[in-house]
């Protein structure tokens, strides 16, 4: 089966990463304290960028939610190929198993995993 879905489960996992680093992004970004954007506001370029998007928040999590939707899609259009597929060919035991275990997999690793992370360690990301 691997070899038959490897090149669509890269996208999964490419997707589930994408989407992490949205979730992350948008946790961090948003718990950051008066006193961590004045650290930033002093720090390399990528710091500085940080603080202007926090200058517009609702354009910023605007931005962000759209593109994490995108990538959760994407995650799940891939996700219904293969399951189609797997369906057709009468393999629904395999196909009920990869839905269920994609489903837990983007929620913890694409979404609670990165936000707990982000805002544990906001000024690091």
């Amino acid at each position: 089966m691997l070899q038959e879905f490897g090149i669509y489960f890269v996208f999964m996992v490419v997707l589930t990463a994408a989407s992490a680093f949205c979730s992350c992004a948008e946790a961090s970004m948003f718990s950051l304290q008066a006193d961590d954007r004045r650290a930033l506001r002093r720090g390399n370029a990528a710091q500085r960028t940080a603080v202007e998007l926090l200058g517009r928040p609702d354009r910023l999590l605007t931005a962000i939610l759209f593109w994490n939707l995108a990538f959760n899609f994407g995650f799940f259009v891939v996700g219904s190929a293969v399951e189609y597929r797997l369906h057709q060919e009468q393999r629904h035991p395999e196909s009920a198993a990869l839905m269920v275990s994609s489903l837990i997999g983007m929620i913890v690793l694409g979404e609670m995993l990165p936000k707990t992370i982000g805002v544990q360690q906001p000024r690091v990301f």
